[in-house]
């Protein structure tokens, strides 16, 4: 379709924010990767004498997705009756804040590791994994939102496509980072996750301020129909 100049603009911000987006997901790609592995190595699996499968961890986690998913819709259907709702940008910043706990979360077992200590709690793993959630919750689905609707007409199945692929990029990221656990201590392995999830955040809040105008709604009035 022939575009204008707003459209172009449009397309071209929903392109060069990916690299953000990519860094907002490396906490929640990461407990599929390299957290089963941390977990193994250091984590007591074992609970009332049943040695729990590092696999019911993904269980679980896609358990709390989901959960956290509702959640967080009715949250805002909630927040939006009594104040004005924050618009997509706004919220997947806030929900990238929210995920950086996640893996900040696991400096603190990761200090005690490294100070000797011994396995570290189950409860970490479910600690991650809602925290993570609640966050990415906040970010996944409304970034879809956000590129089904500010995607100029015509274009929108594109732009969805070209929005999945921060997951393509993300998954390729998060397993070089998974590499650097054999060479990097847990602290500051997880340390980096959190920060590069915070950085993804900062980004977002300064793509509102810098070109929020770009992705804001069209509010041209509809024509009123002649009688």
């Amino acid at each position: 379709p022939s575009l204008g100049r707003r459209a172009w603009q449009q397309v071209a911000l929903l392109v060069a924010i990916l690299p953000v987006l990519m860094l907002s997901i490396v906490g929640n790609q990461q407990y599929n990767n390299g957290f089963p592995l941390w977990s193994q190595q250091h984590m007591d699996m074992t609970v009332a004498g049943f040695e729990v499968p590092v696999t019911w961890l993904q269980a679980v986690d896609a358990l709390l997705s989901t959960t956290t998913m509702l959640a967080s819709l009715a949250f805002w259907r909630w927040w939006a009756t009594r104040r004005r709702e924050p618009d997509e940008i706004t919220k997947m910043a806030l929900g990238c804040f929210v995920a950086a706990g996640a893996p900040a979360l696991l400096m603190i077992p990761a200090l005690a590791i490294e100070g000797g200590g011994a396995r570290i709690s189950l409860l970490w793993s479910f600690a991650y994994a809602l925290v993570n959630n609640i966050g990415f919750a906040n970010i996944m689905p409304v970034g879809l939102a956000l590129y089904s609707r500010a995607a100029p007409r015509g274009l929108q199945g594109l732009m969805i496509g070209i929005y999945y692929l921060h997951l393509f990029f993300g998954n390729s990221f998060v397993g070089w980072l998974a590499g650097l656990l054999e060479v990097m201590p847990g602290s500051r392995f997880w340390g980096l996750h959190a920060v590069l999830v915070l950085a993804a955040g900062v980004g977002l809040l300064a793509v509102k301020f810098l070109f929020g105008r770009v992705l804001e709604p069209d509010e041209t009035p509809a024509p009123t129909p002649t009688r």
